[in-house]
């Protein structure tokens, strides 16, 4: 039986900043409550690609309504978002960057998808099992009979 996978977008960040002000990202998803999210971010004249694509990880990781479902990661100029529970594939998930107010980004609209998601499984109940302590798409449920 295969593990449940986790749907990851994966966008990279190129250019260096030769402007201050600020990048725009947007992050859109089927879930993510207020999609599409447009994320101002800070950035400095001469910041490297690395250096403002962690900047817009912190700014990420500061969004409840991308946080309550997706871990923000990546290192150097990769910029991820890995869904915290397995789910199936949302064709709307994306993360886009661009220059705001600031200038030296080169565009990248549309981020690449590096993990498939999983299409959700059929529930059934057997009747007289207790599933107590049971989870459903990695949620626990203490009581799962009232599911």
């Amino acid at each position: 039986m295969s593990r449940p996978r986790r749907w990851r977008p994966f966008a990279t960040a190129a250019g260096t900043i030769t402007a201050s002000g600020n990048a725009t990202v947007i992050v859109t998803g089927d879930d993510i409550v207020g999609s599409p999210l447009t994320v101002s971010v800070a950035v400095l004249n001469t910041d490297t690609a690395s250096a403002w694509a962690q900047k817009v990880r912190t700014a990420l990781g500061a969004v409840s309504a991308i946080t309550s479902l997706y871990t923000v990661g990546g290192s150097t100029t990769a910029i991820t978002l890995t869904r915290t529970v397995a789910r199936y594939n949302d064709s709307t998930l994306n993360i886009s960057l661009a220059n705001g107010t600031c200038t030296g980004i080169t565009a990248a609209p549309t981020s690449v998808d590096t993990t498939e998601g999983v299409n959700p499984a059929k529930c059934y109940r057997i009747s007289g099992t207790s599933y107590s302590g049971d989870n459903f798409e990695g949620a626990n449920f203490a009581a799962a009979q009232n599911v």
